[in-house]
């Protein structure tokens, strides 16, 4: 498996913790269009509110400078 390109990133209102596994779904989901779908899977996996997923995501892609 290859390494994430960023590190893992915190949310505003406290530290996300989102295992290897799951953050590799991330970056697919994200990389295939699907924001939507990886905040879903952010809560649904992790127990996190709306805002501490969506801040998760969108801070994942502000780091990923493949998606520039």
């Amino acid at each position: 498996m290859p390494p994430s390109p960023v590190p893992a990133p915190v949310a505003a209102a406290g530290q996300v913790e989102v295992p290897e596994e799951l953050r590799q779904e991330l970056w697919k989901l994200i990389h295939t269009g699907n924001p939507i779908r990886a905040i879903k899977l952010v809560r649904d996996r992790t127990g996190v509110g709306l805002k501490e997923a969506h801040d998760y995501i969108e801070t994942m892609r502000q780091n990923d400078v493949t998606l520039r």
